[in-house]
């Protein structure tokens, strides 16, 4: 019996993942982790969905793909168990936007090679990227913001950084991003209210909403074109209210959904 070949890269334990359903029985699923070559996903009747469900087929079928949240992982087997059920709309929705875009800026920096008549390989280059970024679309968006500087400053030829910049800038757009969290925050004693009015009013110099909810519960709204320079508010907004994490009896950030 042959060996079944470790995969190079592991899915860890909480991790969202894209998945393509492979196989449907009456007790679950089996799917391939699309970013993980070798590993197989199994997915049980009880994490496909929290209602009660007569016909699996009727929410899962071969070919589909979809989102799914890592269980746990077999090292040995090469098997995760996986979830649906335990995903969110919304992460379901940005993962695949995100899926998405990384197959849009590997296709982009395909067609700036050939632009550029350059012999290096694309994976060479995405594994440059991701030596300073999280995944190659970030990358793309500083080339949109910033042009070829930000392509040179990775190393990449004066001609395949000013190919690269002329292909992004036609194919990406601004998209606005609006991004919404809830706090939950309860100080003690007499000066409670005092002292969260004052983080408040620090904070709200870097949010484009604040809006009180109900007792100790408010929602900060973020909204622009630019996730880079948004998170840098985002994370100073965040520093502002956490000045009071040592006298706070609840003091919780928590992705809002509509």
């Amino acid at each position: 019996m042959t060996k079944k070949k470790t995969p190079q890269r592991e899915p860890h334990k909480g991790e969202l993942v894209i998945i393509t359903i492979t196989r449907v029985m009456k007790y679950g699923a089996v799917a391939q982790l699309d970013e993980y070559p070798g590993v197989e996903g199994f997915l049980p009747i009880r994490e496909v969905s929290s209602k009660w469900i007569k016909n699996i087929k009727d929410y899962v079928r071969v070919g589909q793909k979809t989102v799914a949240k890592v269980m746990e992982y077999d090292r040995n087997k090469g098997v995760a168990n996986i979830s649906l059920r335990k995903v969110t709309e919304e992460e379901r929705r940005k993962i695949l936007e995100l899926h998405a875009n990384l197959k849009k800026s590997r296709k982009i920096l395909e067609m700036a090679l050939k632009h550029a008549k350059s012999r290096q390989k694309v994976e060479d280059i995405e594994a440059k990227i991701l030596s300073d970024y999280d995944n190659i679309y970030d990358f793309m968006l500083d080339v949109f913001d910033e042009g070829k500087a930000a392509a040179e400053e990775m190393g990449l030829s004066p001609k395949l950084s000013a190919a690269l910049e002329a292909l992004v800038k036609r194919s990406y757009k601004p998209k606005r991003i609006i991004i919404k969290e809830d706090l939950f925050i309860e100080v003690p004693g007499e000066k409670g209210i005092e002292l969260i009015k004052e983080a408040l009013k620090k904070a709200e110099k870097y949010v484009d909403g604040l809006m009180y909810v109900g007792a100790g519960h408010f929602l900060l709204e973020w909204d622009g074109d630019d996730y880079k320079s948004m998170k840098k508010r985002i994370n100073s907004a965040k520093a502002a209210v956490n000045t009071l994490s040592k006298v706070a009896a609840r003091l919780e950030f928590v992705e809002h959904e509509d």
